[in-house]
């Protein structure tokens, strides 16, 4: 994602696979066309999943539009080893909750759903955490439930 090479509709319309209009459009909003930016960080539905995660976290945070600075936003090293993998986790959970969302819209198998997306990330970065975070033992429900409670332990 960082390097740009994502298949959305800005890349495909570049290439000459599908046209301009309504095939360009965001899949989430269908007001702007989709880029990177617009469809992860600009569009008002990744903005509301953004907002509910950070809600969820008890965060309030600047949301840059950029995805090298969105991302560096979520780079806490400073934090530890750990904690920078919580945040650099939930990022990656969040980024990646939106695009298979996004997936399931274009291909027929879902409606927009924010709770749905949400549910997935906390999903998502517990489970990464349970496998690639030594330290991370908690539960599903304590994760879910309370995470700063499960980052501040670390």
């Amino acid at each position: 994602m960082l390097l740009d090479r994502f298949p959305r509709m800005d890349n495909l319309n570049k290439r000459g696979i599908i046209l301009q209009g309504e095939e360009a459009l965001c899949s989430f909003c269908k007001e702007a066309n989709e880029t990177l930016e617009h469809s992860l960080f600009k569009c008002k539905f990744a903005i509301d999943v953004w907002n509910a995660c950070y809600r969820w976290l008890g965060l309030f945070s600047a949301m840059h539009k950029k995805p090298i600075q969105h991302f560096m936003i979520h780079d806490c090293s400073w934090l530890g080893s750990h904690k920078n993998k919580v945040w650099k986790s939930v990022w990656g959970a969040t980024v990646w909750a939106l695009w298979c969302h996004r997936n399931n819209l274009i291909f027929g198998e879902q409606s927009l759903d924010l709770d749905s997306v949400v549910e997935t990330i906390k999903f998502k970065s517990w489970l990464w955490l349970e496998s690639y975070v030594k330290a991370f033992h908690f539960s599903f429900f304590e994760w879910f439930s309370n995470p700063m409670s499960s980052l501040q332990s670390l």
